[in-house]
């Protein structure tokens, strides 16, 4: 085989970078119990070629800092287990499972930053902390539009709810398609609007007359508009929109 794992950590780094590769083998694993207990590790960078964590295998330790591969495809159950000094953690858009109680007894972490859509498998209290003074769960960061979350709470399958927080793109596009308005044969003017709430006075934002096929596309920043088809020997419709929410 041209692959390898990391074991059984011996060594006294501080901040510690795994290899991406030992003799010619690619690291493609940390296995269970491969850095535990350890007084000395700070903080770990797992190597691009690392696709899976396996349970148990950062058990009781003092991290302040963990790196995870972008490759990482799974992250196994108790994996990193019953640490207190870890307060934030990027999840990567390739993490497909996250096993049973992965960051349980994480006491600290308050922030977690998912990368990409929610993975497909997802374990039971996978940031678990207390049974007796109930969930104390980090916030969750997702990049808005990836596919599963949702704001301001997201609710996992096992009805634990977390808070989540977003960062809305700069501008929203609104596409749609013309299907039923009198003659095919003549385009509609399409138009987002913005209205001052005070004055009433329209501003255009962005505008699109429909294709042949009845299809047509508007972009604007976040925030509530009018969406108005009009065609020529036509009554005009008007919508009210709000994009970003």
């Amino acid at each position: 085989s041209n692959t390898a794992a990391l074991i059984d950590y011996k060594g006294t780094a501080q901040n510690l970078v795994i290899p991406a590769e030992v003799e010619g083998c690619s690291v493609i694993s940390i296995k269970p119990y491969a850095i535990t207990g350890d007084d000395t590790v700070r903080s770990v960078a797992l190597p691009d070629t690392v696709i899976e964590i396996c349970d148990y295998a950062f058990f009781k330790t003092k991290f302040t800092f963990l790196e995870l591969s972008s490759s990482l495809k799974r992250i196994g159950n108790f994996a990193v287990f019953n640490n207190w000094y870890l307060t934030e953690l990027t999840i990567p858009a390739s993490v497909e499972e996250i096993g049973i109680q992965a960051f349980s007894y994480c006491w600290n972490l308050t922030d977690v930053h998912f990368e990409g859509a929610v993975p497909s498998k997802w374990g039971m209290d996978i940031f678990l902390t207390d049974f007796s003074n109930g969930y104390q769960l980090p916030t969750i960061h997702f990049t808005y539009g990836e596919e599963g979350w949702t704001y301001p709470t997201w609710t996992d399958k096992y009805s634990t709810e977390y808070k989540t927080s977003t960062v809305l793109p700069k501008e929203f596009t609104v596409t749609g398609k013309i299907t039923s308005y009198g003659d095919s044969s003549v385009s509609a003017l399409v138009q987002l609007i913005l209205v001052d709430e005070e004055t009433g006075a329209e501003t255009v934002v962005s505008e699109d007359s429909d294709t042949a096929d009845g299809t047509y596309s508007v972009t604007a920043p976040a925030g509530e508009y009018l969406l108005r088809v009009q065609k020529k020997n036509h009554v005009t419709r008007t919508y009210r929109v709000l994009l970003g929410n």
